[in-house]
């Protein structure tokens, strides 16, 4: 289980949500969304301050989802804080020496 202040401290580090990280969180937020049946569009409506195409973008893992853009993911997609935490906690200690 990931600890709070660790995860924290993982996530805000702009290296490691890059490569191979990001894109296994891309995934984990694009299978949720369209379990949730929400449209981009819907997404982009629903948070404030982003665009269907910068969605599209993390989705594809092309860039990295910035840290307040995940919480605000979490939030309208009703994602357990929980399991956000694990992803970015597992996905960092999983790819360690990958990059």
């Amino acid at each position: 289980m990931a600890n709070h202040k660790e995860v924290l401290a993982i996530a805000k580090n702009p290296e490691v949500l890059r490569g191979k990280r990001h894109q296994r969180i891309a995934a984990f937020f694009r299978e949720r969304r369209l379990a949730s049946g929400l449209s981009l569009e819907q997404v982009a409506t629903l948070i404030e301050h982003v665009e269907v195409s910068e969605l599209e973008g993390y989705e594809a893992g092309i860039s990295p989802i910035p840290l307040d853009l995940i919480f605000a993911l979490t939030n309208v997609l009703n994602i357990a804080p929980e399991d956000v935490m694990n992803l970015i906690y597992d996905a960092y200690n999983e790819n360690q020496n990958d990059g």
